[in-house]
């Protein structure tokens, strides 16, 4: 697993976009560079973690305002 908070946040975003390709993609970076940064190799560019950092911010609200499956419908 990735050591850094930029090479964690970097795997999660891949994660919920379906793979590294589409958050090389997402970020318009060469896939390449991006592996470099989810290994913790090098820094991404602030640009690209604040993208990450928006793309994790909006996954976490979608999936609190998500309705569970436990919850009772309306009447």
């Amino acid at each position: 697993m990735p050591s850094t908070v930029h090479a964690r946040a970097l795997a999660r975003a891949a994660e919920i976009l379906g793979g590294v390709a589409a958050l090389s993609e997402f970020l318009q970076v060469p896939y390449e560079e991006l592996t470099r940064w989810i290994k913790g190799e090098v820094h991404p560019t602030t640009q690209a973690f604040h993208d990450v950092v928006e793309l994790l911010l909006q996954a976490d609200s979608e999936l609190a305002t998500k309705p569970t499956g436990d919850a009772p419908g309306p009447s």
